[in-house]
């Protein structure tokens, strides 16, 4: 259950979510969708690297693997202490080749002129230097 916390600047509601946990894996016939682990960086790094693919995403990633353990780091981390919203890792069955990340995480907005919160679920795009 959300932390009462989660929306102090809004006192006006209460609002309460149920979680209810993911069971990872999430499997397809071509893809397999896991929680990150440390030793993906490398693979993600080669993804974020390729200028064609992520040429739609506006967004800072790491440059080098130092930087992708740290970024890899901060998803795991969000995934323990954010009931399990974050950036999962995305595995091409047949290769066994990381192609990728996808998820879903809380972005906090605080609250709008009503009063009322402005939440967004984020999902990011898949990301696949294969085009799977």
């Amino acid at each position: 259950m959300a932390d009462d916390h989660e929306y102090e600047r809004c006192p006006l509601i209460n609002i309460h979510t149920v979680w209810v946990p993911i069971r990872f894996p999430i499997q397809t016939a071509r893809l397999t969708i896991r929680p990150m682990q440390l030793d993906d960086a490398e693979a993600l790094l080669a993804v974020y690297g390729d200028v064609e693919t992520m040429q739609h995403l506006n967004a800072e990633l790491p440059a080098t693997v130092a930087e992708a353990r740290e970024w890899v780091q901060t998803k795991i981390d969000l995934f323990d202490r954010d009931n399990q919203l974050s950036l999962w890792t995305v595995i091409h069955n047949e290769s066994a080749q990381i192609v990728g990340d996808v998820g879903l995480q809380h972005e906090d907005y605080g609250c709008g002129s009503s009063g009322w919160p402005w939440r967004k679920r984020q999902s990011t795009v898949l990301a696949s230097r294969d085009r799977l």
